[in-house]
């Protein structure tokens, strides 16, 4: 490799030379021979073989059946809820056209908007919106089990993966059930949760999330909610990638 200066620098200073791949993302092997050594079964002695290769998906949103988790438990009520409040009618307000979705709020007990998820219209998105502004934490306690068992067991759109998104401000019990509960159903929904207040169970949230190949945000009094919303709409909406 030659280099060749289009002018004068002095030569008192480092010389930095970055040097790119002309086509980086380009199928490719190399293979190295083994060293040849008098020892039987070496280390080096072995040739290998380097594969690079960059994947390439089409970049598709696909159309998706989204069911919000919503805790409505006691220890959620003042900003909590407020910010549960808020973050749903974000993400209801940025779904994109030919989804389906529903609500279901939670607590010692859970219930549903709908009977069961409905397309995504003005009509339903009014109704859902003004749902979502009156929400109250006035559901006991944290029973997070059984509507994750309802959503499970309840059968599949077709064409249309299932995004769960679950929004709590802290922990269960039984994180270990709900998260083993998730993982059993990663083959047909994914899970992104949202861990609001600084009280959040990092077990829970993450758990969750990593059980159901989704991701795990966590909100914070005061935050701004749009970006992080956003960023977990985005990524529930591209498919994902299994059997890697």
């Amino acid at each position: 490799l030659r280099v060749s200066l289009s002018e004068q620098k002095p030569t008192n200073v480092d010389l930095v030379i970055l040097i790119r791949h002309k086509a980086p993302h380009t199928l490719k092997a190399v293979v190295e021979s083994g060293i040849t050594t008098s020892r039987e079964n070496a280390f080096m002695s072995s040739p290998a073989v380097m594969v690079n290769f960059f994947p390439e998906f089409p970049n598709e949103e696909a159309a998706c059946e989204f069911i919000f988790l919503v805790d409505r438990s006691g220890s959620m009520s003042g900003g909590f809820i407020r910010s549960a409040r808020e973050t749903l009618v974000l993400f209801l307000k940025s779904l994109p056209e030919g989804s389906y979705f529903n609500i279901i709020g939670f607590g010692t007990r859970f219930e549903k908007l709908f009977p069961q998820s409905v397309p995504y219209t003005q009509e339903t998105l009014d109704k859902a919106t003004e749902h979502a502004e009156k929400l109250q934490a006035d559901m006991g306690g944290t029973n997070l089990i059984q509507p994750l068992q309802y959503v499970f067991e309840s059968g599949s759109l077709p064409g249309r993966p299932r995004q769960v998104f679950v929004l709590t401000d802290g922990s269960v019990s039984n994180t270990d059930s709900c998260v083993q509960k998730v993982k059993q159903n990663a083959h047909t929904s994914r899970c992104f949760t949202f861990g609001i207040g600084s009280g959040a169970s990092t077990a829970l949230v993450e758990g969750l999330a990593r059980a159901g190949n989704g991701t795990a945000e966590f909100v914070k009094e005061g935050e701004r909610l749009q970006p992080k919303v956003i960023r977990s709409l985005k990524r529930a909406l591209q498919p994902a990638v299994t059997d890697v």
